[in-house]
């Protein structure tokens, strides 16, 4: 059992322990209790989130030696940096999906549809490495190229129209 998996599973017997404790006391409703549980979703959220972002930090510190808005880095580059950064960052973001797909293939990938198809169970391994791939995408601004792909996806539906039109008024 590797690291991640020794933390969460103490995180999950706290948890199943304190949820005891709670449903023990008697005097304790449905709603102080599902109360409780939103505030300990809601700190365990907040905390989450910060990680999130002191990891766009470091990343951004390991590829940069910098750290801020993505547009200060990108100005503060030599020209071939600023179209090498996101293309990295992005080949590496969609490895780890990659990477991720081998880990779940037989569960949903999303919590929603967890619990409607499936039996609410996700794969942490491959929720850890999707959000991996999005802090990488975030911190190198490989993110900022999802427009310059949809242009292209565009453009090339746009050139086959306009060949087929071309092709069979031709014919």
């Amino acid at each position: 059992m590797g690291f991640p998996q020794k933390v969460l599973s103490l995180l999950n017997d706290w948890l199943v322990a304190f949820h005891a404790r709670l449903s023990g006391r008697g005097w304790l409703s449905q709603q102080p209790a599902m109360l409780v549980w939103a505030m300990v979703a809601g700190v365990l959220g907040a905390l989450a989130t910060l990680l999130f972002y002191e990891g766009i930090a470091q990343v951004q510190r390991l590829f940069f030696g910098q750290h801020g808005q993505v547009e200060d880095i990108m100005q503060a580059l030599p020209w071939w940096a600023r179209l090498l950064a996101p293309v990295a960052g992005g080949w590496l973001a969609g490895w780890l999906l990659v990477w991720a797909g081998r880990y779940g293939a037989n569960k949903p990938s999303d919590y929603m549809e967890s619990v409607a198809i499936g039996d609410g169970q996700l794969s942490v391994r491959q929720g850890l490495l999707r959000s991996l791939s999005s802090l990488l995408s975030v911190a190198t601004g490989a993110w900022r190229c999802i427009a310059g792909a949809g242009l292209a996806v565009l453009a090339s539906r746009f050139r086959k129209r306009v060949y087929r039109s071309v092709v069979l008024s031709e014919c």
